[in-house]
């Protein structure tokens, strides 16, 4: 989708000018203890406390942009999204449009800032809404991939009737079918043990929707749903990509008999597939990989004190045609901490802490070899569309 490349091009934009801002902001602060800490009164370190508190401003801009831009982002993924109803589409669009619009008002704010007070004031309504963001954008992901998994299972079923039809054709023919009748069960049960865990993550997803909607919503609550919904949706793939395996054996083992799939179909092809190679091979559809932008806000104070918010972003999705589908959550965590011992002005540095957003995340090796034997299970030319 276009709209959709358009949209990470200037998200990665916006991103790139934020580093810079945080470059400058890091070198401001440098100079205003370095200018204050001999005379906190005198008329150069009131100067580089001016400059501090516009640079503030410039930096706090900046990293509403970027909750704006990503909220850009998702709305064009979703807008583009097949798997979604209209009518929740437009219910998903209406919200991101509202936080949208509060961001753009909360910018306007910053330029009307006049001093620390007003900075740490915006700076906590902006960790509020990055709050909402972050879990809105978890649970509206979290559906998309769901529902995705689903259209498989779907498809894995009809393809069970399909093997039904032609075994009992084969038998009819007098054709011994008892070790392929075998294979068909594991399959089968690999198929069925992936809907449960898609109708299992549904309910997690809903759960957290609900929850998400609430007055005063507890967001560790909507988070430990969402990685449940993502640990099963895990699972589901998995079970999937183990069925995909099985049916090019099953199909393997028809043609070494005699038998023929398209006996079963008014297609002519016997390409058949559980999942797509694209599907199999790639386990960012269902694993999310993160990082994480710092989105620190500098108070002009003779007062040290930190305000600092953090931005986390998850993940990209792969959709069926192989285009980059990313979803992004944003996270906002805020210390801040008063030294009435010190009369300069200063922000603290953030920490990075991604470790507890992994979710239903696999290691990057067992990715990796999860990966390669797939790949390697797919070359079989055409047992499998």
């Amino acid at each position: 989708d276009q709209r959709f490349k358009t949209a990470v091009r200037e998200y990665q934009k916006i991103s790139a000018k934020y580093g810079e801002d945080r470059k400058k902001f890091n070198d401001i602060k440098k100079k205003v203890r370095e200018v204050c800490k001999e005379d906190p009164e005198s008329e150069a370190c009131k100067e580089a406390q001016e400059e501090a508190l516009n640079k503030a401003k410039e930096f706090l801009s900046n990293a509403i942009d970027v909750q704006i831009v990503y909220l850009e982002k998702l709305k064009s993924r979703i807008e583009a999204s097949e798997l979604l109803s209209e009518e929740e589409v437009q219910e998903i669009l209406s919200e991101i449009d509202n936080l949208i619009n509060t961001l753009e008002q909360l910018k306007e704010k910053v330029a009307e800032a006049e001093n620390k007070d007003d900075i740490k004031a915006i700076a906590e309504e902006l960790k509020d809404i990055a709050k909402k963001v972050k879990y809105r954008a978890q649970v509206h992901a979290g559906r998309i991939i769901n529902e995705k998994v689903g259209e498989i299972v779907v498809r894995s079923e009809q393809l069970e009737k399909r093997l039904d039809c032609v075994l009992a054709q084969m038998e009819g023919q007098g054709i011994d079918t008892a070790a392929i009748d075998l294979m068909v069960d594991d399959f089968s049960n690999k198929v069925q043990s992936a809907r449960d865990n898609w109708e299992t993550a549904k309910k997690y997803f809903k759960e957290a929707q609900n929850l998400k909607e609430a007055s005063d919503p507890n967001y560790e609550q909507v988070r430990q749903l969402v990685n449940l919904g993502k640990a099963r949706v895990k699972e589901a793939h998995d079970d999937l990509k183990e069925a995909h395996k099985l049916l090019k054996e099953i199909l393997k083992a028809i043609r070494n008999e005699g038998g023929s799939i398209t006996s079963c179909s008014n297609e002519d092809s016997e390409e058949v597939a559980v999942i797509s190679d694209d599907e199999s091979s790639d386990d960012s559809a269902v694993e999310e990989e993160e990082e994480e932008t710092e989105v620190e806000v500098e108070d002009e104070s003779e007062e040290e004190t930190e305000e600092e918010v953090e931005v986390e972003e998850e993940t990209e999705v792969e959709d069926e045609s192989g285009d980059d589908n990313e979803t992004e959550v944003n996270e906002t965590q805020d210390d801040s901490s008063d030294d009435s011992g010190d009369d300069s002005a200063e922000s603290g540095e953030g920490s990075d802490d991604s470790s507890d957003e992994s979710g239903s995340e696999a290691s990057d090796d067992e990715s990796n070899e999860e990966e390669d034997e797939t790949n390697s299970s797919s070359g079989d030319g055409n047992e499998t569309g």
